[in-house]
C-alpha cells in the first residue's frame, strides 16, 4: 500500500492542477488516484477546449450579429429615407393634382373661349357676307347711274345739235327778213327770238353736260373706291376664315388636352392612393426594422458580456497544468480580439485603430516570437502561422481606420479579408495543437 504522505502529497498537487505526479504502486488505492488523475486532467482538457470554442462561438457569433445589425441600420436608415421620400412624393403628388384639377379647369374655360371665339368668328363672316352683298348691290346700282348719265349725255347733244340747227334757221331767217324790207320786221322779231332761245338751250346743254362730267367723274372714283373695298372686305373675309380655322384648330386642341387632363387627374387620384399604400407598407417596415434593431443590439450586448466569463475560466484554467495551454489560450485570444473588432463595428466600443495590437504584440505573437525550441522551429505548421497572422492584423487595423473614416463598406470588405486569413491562423494552431497533444 502505498505511504499515506505520498499520496497526500500527490492529492495536494491534483488540486493544484499537477496531474503528472500520480502513484507507481500497485494496489487499488493508487489505481484509483491513477483513474482520478486521468479524469481530472481530461477534464481539464475537454473544459478548456470547450471554453476555447465557446470564445470562437462568441466571436463568431458577434461577427454575425454585428453584420446583422450594421445591415439592419443600413435598412432601418434606407427605410426612413424611403418614407421620408414618399411623404415627399405624397406632398408633390397633392401639389401636381392640384395644378392638374387647375389645369383642367382652365382647359374648360379655355375650351368655352374657343368655342365661343368661334361663333363671334362666324357671326364676323356672317356680317362681312353681308357688307360684300350691300357694297356689291351699290356697285351695280352706281354703274346703273354711270349708264343714265351717259344716255343723259347722248341726248343732250342732241339738243346740242338741234340748238345749233336751229340758231343757224334763225341767222337764215334774220337774212330773209332784212331783204324783205318792211314786211319781213315781224318775222325779224320772231327769228331773233329763235335765235336767242337756241343759244340760251346750248348754254343750258353745255352747263348740264358739264355737271354730267363732274357727275361722271365721281361715279367713277366711287366705283373705284367700292372696288377697293370689295377687295379689302375679301381679304378680311380670307383673314377671318383663317382665324377661324384656326381657332377651331386650337379649340380641338383645348378639348384634347382638357380630355388628358381628366385622365391625368383620375390617375393620380389612384397613385396617390398607391403611394398611401406604399408608405404604409414602409412605416411598417420601418417600425419592424427598428424593432429588429432593437433585438440585434440585445444580442450584441449578450454576446459582449461572454468575454467576462472565458476570462474567468481561462482564469482557473490557468492555474491546471494542461498541454499546449497556449496554443488553446492563444487561439481564445485570437477570436476575442475578433469580436472586440466586431464590436467596434457596431458601436459596442471606442476601440481605435491604434489600439490594436500588432502580430508581435498579442499572446499568439509574444508566443511565437519566444519559441527557441527546434521541434517547434522547424516544424512547417508553425512556421507557416507568421504570414496569415501578420495579415490577420494588418487587415485588421484597415478595416478599423475605414470604420473611423466612415467607410464601412471598405471596413467590411476588409474584415472579410481578416476572416481568410483568420481560416488559415486557426488551422495551423489546430495542426500544432494535434502534433503535441
Amino acid at each position: 500500500m502505498s505511504d499515506p504522505n505520498e499520496i497526500a502529497s500527490i492529492l495536494n498537487a491534483m488540486m493544484n492542477g499537477d496531474f503528472s505526479q500520480l502513484p507507481i504502486d500497485d494496489d487499488p488505492l493508487s489505481h484509483a488516484i491513477c483513474e482520478l488523475g486521468k479524469i481530472l486532467s481530461d477534464d481539464s482538457k475537454l473544459a478548456l477546449d470547450r471554453t476555447v470554442r465557446f470564445s470562437m462561438n462568441a466571436s463568431d457569433a458577434m461577427t454575425s450579429v454585428a453584420q446583422m445589425s450594421s445591415n439592419l441600420m443600413e435598412t432601418d436608415n434606407r427605410t426612413q429615407t424611403m418614407a421620408a421620400a414618399v411623404e415627399e412624393l405624397t406632398a408633390s403628388i397633392g401639389q401636381i393634382t392640384e395644378a392638374s384639377n387647375a389645369a383642367t379647369e382652365l382647359a374648360a374655360s379655355s375650351n368655352a373661349a374657343a368655342t365661343q371665339g368661334v361663333e363671334s368668328v362666324d357671326t364676323i363672316v356672317r356680317h362681312m357676307d353681308s357688307i360684300t352683298d350691300v357694297v356689291e348691290n351699290v356697285s351695280e346700282r352706281t354703274q346703273t347711274l354711270t349708264d343714265a348719265a351717259n344716255q343723259i349725255a347722248g341726248i343732250l347733244e342732241t339738243i346740242d345739235a338741234i340748238a345749233k340747227q336751229t340758231n343757224l334757221l334763225a341767222l337764215n331767217a334774220t337774212i330773209e327778213a332784212a331783204r324783205a324790207g318792211e314786211h319781213g320786221k315781224g318775222f325779224a322779231v320772231v327769228a331773233g327770238e329763235v335765235k336767242a332761245l337756241a343759244n340760251q338751250t346750248s348754254g343750258a346743254t353745255e352747263d348740264i353736260r358739264a355737271r354730267i362730267g363732274v357727275l361722271t367723274r365721281e361715279i367713277e372714283t366711287f366705283l373705284k373706291s367700292v372696288s377697293t373695298a370689295l377687295k379689302e372686305v375679301d381679304n378680311g373675309k380670307k383673314a377671318v376664315v383663317i382665324t377661324r380655322e384656326g381657332i377651331h384648330g386650337i379649340n380641338d386642341d383645348v378639348s384634347v388636352v382638357s380630355a388628358r387632363m381628366g385622365e391625368i387627374s383620375s390617375m393620380l387620384s389612384e397613385q396617390t392612393k398607391a403611394v398611401a399604400e406604399i408608405g404604409s407598407g414602409i412605416s411598417n417596415v420601418a417600425d419592424l426594422s427598428s424593432r429588429n434593431r432593437n433585438r440585434a443590439d440585445q444580442a450584441i450586448t449578450a454576446v459582449g458580456a461572454t468575454e467576462s466569463l472565458i476570462e474567468e475560466q481561462f482564469a482557473k484554467l490557468e492555474e491546471i497544468e494542461i498541454p499546449n495551454y497556449v496554443l488553446h489560450r492563444a487561439k481564445s485570444d485570437h477570436f476575442i480580439w475578433k469580436k472586440k473588432l466586431a464590436e467596434m463595428f457596431v458601436g459596442l466600443n471606442n476601440l481605435q485603430a491604434s489600439e490594436l495590437a500588432d502580430h508581435h504584440q498579442c499572446r499568439l505573437g509574444k508566443w511565437y516570437d519566444q519559441i527557441t525550441d527546434p521541434a517547434y522551429v522547424n516544424d512547417p505548421d508553425f512556421k507557416s502561422l507568421v504570414e496569415p497572422h501578420a495579415r490577420v492584423h494588418q487587415f485588421g487595423k484597415e478595416a478599423a481606420q475605414a470604420y473611423s473614416s466612415g467607410n464601412p463598406e471598405e471596413a467590411d470588405r476588409l474584415f472579410a479579408e481578416l476572416e481568410k486569413a483568420s481560416v488559415e491562423v486557426v488551422a495551423g494552431l489546430d495542426k500544432l495543437i494535434a502534433k503535441n497533444s
